[in-house]
């Protein structure tokens, strides 16, 4: 089973359509057993379409809630060494995720122990080595702060993120909350 993500073009600056298919050209690096696998792309005059596998389990985020923020330590060093297997590929790709966080780590199906793959690759940048990245992005309780503060990043901001969400698994709270409030205060 595939799922179809559909872009509709009237809708989309041409800065949004090169995001697109930058994403596009990301996930066809991205063949990794821990990161979602794109199946097709095609296009038409209206829309973008990408095909995708289908993951049934929901994201981490959802996870969390239903497990009322409670994992079992064996269950977050499970999905903790997955998540940084994937990082790790990425990594070793020259690819920056930028946007590591519980809505974009997807479970394969609805069991307790599903297995977990990273997904959205919208914000995603590939780097040459030592190459650092000037724009920001992420979601604020989950960015790097060298990001927030506007400064030039690479792929270690994924750490960041990795840290945040291992943080979040362990205690079933965020560590800087306040972040988002320092975000909106910056815009």
């Amino acid at each position: 089973m595939e799922a179809l993500k559909i872009q509709p073009k009237a809708k989309m600056t041409m800065h949004q359509l090169d995001l697109h298919r930058q994403e596009i050209e990301t996930l066809r690096l991205c063949q990794f057993p821990y990161i979602v696998s794109m199946k097709n792309v095609f296009e038409d005059s209206e829309n973008l379409y990408i095909s995708m596998e289908y993951l049934k389990g929901g994201d981490l985020s959802a996870y969390l809630d239903k497990q009322s923020h409670k994992l079992a330590e064996e269950r977050v060093k499970s999905i903790v060494i997955t998540l940084l297997k994937a990082v790790e590929f990425m990594h070793s790709h020259g690819i920056a995720h930028r946007d590591l966080k519980p809505k974009n780590i997807l479970l394969i199906d609805d069991t307790p122990d599903s297995d977990v793959k990273i997904a959205d690759f919208g914000l995603a940048v590939c780097l040459e080595p030592i190459k650092k990245c000037q724009s920001s992005a992420g979601t604020p309780n989950f960015v790097a702060p060298e990001t927030l503060l506007g400064f030039p990043s690479d792929q270690a901001v994924d750490m960041w993120s990795m840290g945040i969400i291992t943080h979040l698994l362990l205690t079933g709270k965020l560590p800087f909350p306040e972040a988002e409030s320092l975000s909106s205060q910056k815009s």
